[in-house]
Formats: C-alpha cells, structure tokens, sequence
C-alpha cells in the first residue's frame, strides 16, 4: 500500500508483463475463463481481455489497498481477493511477478491448481532474483529452500502433477507456457 506502488506496477508492466501477453496470441489457444494473479492495477487483466475479447476474466488482489481501489473503480473483470473465490475451472491462468512473494509457492500453486484446474499457466516467475517483496529463503514441506533452487523445485513440482512446460520462441523463455497433460 506504498504511495509509489503504482508507479513500480506500471513499470512492472510496461517492462514485462504487458511483452508477456502479447506473445500469448502466438499460441492460438481456446480461452473462455481466465485468472490474473495478483494483477496489481489491472493493466495485465484488460489486456487479457483484448486478446481474449469472449472471456470471462477474474482477478486477485489485495482487499483494502489503493490497488484493490482502483481496480474495483477502473477494471472491467471479476475482481476477488483469492483463487477461493473462484468457482469454477478457468481455462488460463496467468502470473507475472506473483509466486516470488509467496513465502510457500509450491503450497500456493497447489492450492490454485486444486480450485480452478487450469488448462494453461503463463508464469513469469523470478524466484532467484533480488527484488522488493521477495524473499531469499523459501519454504516447502517444513524446509528452508535458498532462492536460487525454487524455480528447480516450481517446475519440477508442475511436471509432476501433470503439466507440460511448451517450447515457445519467446525471447528468454518468458514467459514460460505449460499445459496440462490430459491423460
């Protein structure tokens, strides 16, 4: 709820998130349902939207916030405070800068999976980079993880529980694309 907070997002997505999207309609994917994980100000969001015009769009955030504020008054997408409030299954799920301020990711991408299924995740994950919010240490099964492992232990915990990371030609693999296997 920092006064700069708006700034930094705006940069955040000008910078990556808004690339990350628009290579997204190289892949010709079905989308119907969607959800933004932490969407900040909602940029990413409505640009989910424009390329995805038919969807139904949900979005997480930080109830009480100026973020929540301004998306409630400006968005034009299912704003929730969590994946709990989703009912249903959503087609792609997509997560730029999201799971590196989860001090348990691996316990929180489980709990998404559980509740809404998703066919696609777009993840721009930057677990072993030095950044505000992040941390250095994670945790997974009551260990300590160091930074620098996480994205192993991430992927890794996707491949088994059923998922498939496509090879895009995306400039550094960002963001990286996976999809459920469904067999």
């Amino acid at each position: 709820n920092d006064q700069y907070y708006f700034v930094d997002m705006f940069d955040c997505f000008r910078l990556y998130s808004k690339k990350y999207i628009k290579s997204l309609s190289s892949l010709n994917f079905k989308v119907n349902k969607i959800l933004d994980l932490g969407c900040g100000i909602g940029l990413t969001t409505r640009l989910l939207g424009q390329i995805y015009p038919d969807s139904k769009r949900y979005a997480t955030n930080l109830k009480d916030t100026k973020q929540w504020n301004y998306c409630k008054e400006y968005g034009d997408f299912n704003l929730v405070e969590s994946v709990e409030d989703v009912n249903e299954d959503v087609d792609l799920l997509f997560a730029s800068d999201y799971f590196e301020h989860i001090e348990k990711p691996i316990e929180q991408i489980r709990q998404v999976i559980s509740k809404v299924n998703p066919k696609y995740l777009i993840l721009g994950n930057s677990f072993n980079t030095w950044s505000a919010g992040h941390f250095i240490n994670y945790y997974h099964d009551g260990e300590m993880v160091d930074q620098s492992k996480m994205s192993r232990i991430f992927n890794k915990y996707l491949r088994d529980n059923g998922y498939t990371n496509i090879k895009t030609k995306f400039w550094n693999n960002r963001p990286t694309v996976w999809e459920r296997n469904e067999s």
